[in-house]
């Protein structure tokens, strides 16, 4: 997931252009891609082992969230492709905003499995 917050990052310097672009697709169809792979599939077999953590409600809301870092992972590939395709077609603004809306569900993630509020 920390991933995702790098290219957010790289996605809001519009300086940086056509040099990271290579950097940017290596890590979405490596780290990003592969890193998310390997968490929902190791949930999934949590899931398996105990099914009884699907009562518990701190797992809804922290599905919840993965289900939205997921969603923000499809915008801002898109995002990236638009910017790669068409330079300045991105703000820096709306860059900025994912970025921080990533940062927000992943400490809602830790804070979720960690605290397990209820």
């Amino acid at each position: 997931m920390g991933g995702l917050l790098v290219v957010s990052r790289l996605l809001a310097e519009p300086a940086a252009g056509e040099r990271l672009e290579p950097v940017e697709r290596r890590l979405f169809g490596s780290f990003i891609h592969g890193g998310a792979a390997l968490v929902i599939a190791s949930g999934i077999l949590l899931i398996l082992d105990q099914p009884s953590v699907l009562r518990q409600g701190w797992l809804h809301a922290k599905l919840l969230v993965v289900l939205g870092l997921v969603a923000a992972d499809a915008r801002l590939y898109r995002r990236m492709q638009a910017q790669h395709a068409s330079p300045g077609s991105v703000t820096r603004a709306g860059a900025l905003r994912l970025h921080g809306w990533i940062a927000a569900g992943m400490v809602a993630v830790l804070a979720l499995a960690v605290l397990r509020p209820f």
